[in-house]
């Protein structure tokens, strides 16, 4: 009962220091106790040697000198700290691009790709002309983040996906609540890959192609980099505008669907362009081998394409394996 009773005071202390500290731990406090001393020494030295890996979320406190590793660079700055020597500025934004602030209620970690938090957020235009600012650190505006991606999701430089409470026209891109933060962090090839890959879809007369414009982000106090802010793709007027089918069709085959019914008379593959054989009032008709070619020619773009990549029947606009 004792020990219970203790563990509840030490609880209600960690809270009311949180809150007091408004939720961030300071930096150096390793062992979680709101304070930077010598048994952060301790434990930032026993974690050093137990080869602790760097996590965007969990090391902030830990990171001493920002440059997301934990090694003995972290324990000499710590020990100095605790010695009373300021510690060197943390690495920052580049002043150079919009700058996008989010706050998870209560500093939460986003460690979910289902589950939606609340958080504050503002979008700081940093004096680039043309380019509009968001709400203000006195007046955030409201939004949900979770994470989002397959692969993606388990490399170290997490992205989002974000909902904001109104519709925004963030960085010029047309207005709507439905975001990404991309990071493109398996991309070697100076974060080129999807805007090549977009820019191929531009070019080609896709009817839309996702728009994205590059942004740094600083989450909970801590800056993560360099982000790419992209539209989320769905069904809308100014994304993919295409009429949606009815559950049964979603569900089913190409081969067993109805393709006399109404929804499939205006083709799925109209954003695919004619070419110039194609009878102007058949947009059905659509020979694409040529689209095909470049694909395959590409394919280190998108792994595991096949030559066989799709037909268009001429009746409703199905695609086929």
């Amino acid at each position: 009962m004792k020990r219970l009773f203790s563990a509840i005071l030490l609880l209600l202390g960690t809270l009311l220091a949180a809150q007091a500290q408004g939720g961030l731990r300071p930096r150096g406090d390793v062992n979680c106790d709101w304070e930077v001393t010598i048994a952060d020494i301790n434990t930032l030295v026993d974690s050093v040697m137990s080869g602790a890996q760097y996590h965007m979320f969990y090391s902030y406190a830990a990171d001493i000198n920002g440059d997301q590793e934990i090694n003995i660079a972290d324990i000499n700055l710590l020990v100095d700290a605790v010695l009373g020597h300021e510690l060197p500025p943390m690495p920052s934004f580049s002043g150079t691009m919009p700058v996008m602030y989010i706050n998870t209620e209560g500093y939460h970690n986003i460690d979910s790709k289902e589950v939606y938090l609340h958080a504050d957020w503002w979008l700081d235009n940093m004096g680039i002309e043309g380019v509009e600012s968001f709400g203000s650190a006195e007046h955030p505006l409201g939004m949900q983040i979770k994470g989002r991606g397959n692969y993606t999701w388990t490399v170290r430089k997490k992205p989002f996906r974000i909902k904001l409470d109104e519709k925004q026209p963030l960085l010029g891109m047309d207005s709507n609540r439905h975001f990404c933060l991309l990071a493109h962090a398996d991309d070697k090839y100076a974060k080129l890959k999807n805007a090549m890959g977009f820019e191929l879809s531009r070019r080609i007369g896709m009817a839309y192609t996702p728009e994205q414009k590059p942004v740094e982000v600083v989450l909970n106090g801590q800056y993560i980099g360099l982000y790419f802010l992209a539209e989320k793709i769905r069904v809308g007027k100014h994304r993919v505008n295409i009429e949606e089918q009815n559950d049964e069709e979603k569900c089913c085959r190409p081969s067993s669907i109805n393709t006399s019914s109404s929804s499939w008379k205006k083709p799925i593959l109209r954003f695919i362009p004619r070419t110039k054989s194609a009878p102007s009032g058949n947009a059905t008709s659509i020979s694409i081998p040529w689209l095909v070619s470049i694909l395959w020619a590409k394919s280190w773009m998108i792994p595991n394409i096949s030559p066989a990549v799709a037909t268009c029947t001429s009746t409703g606009g199905i695609m086929k394996n």
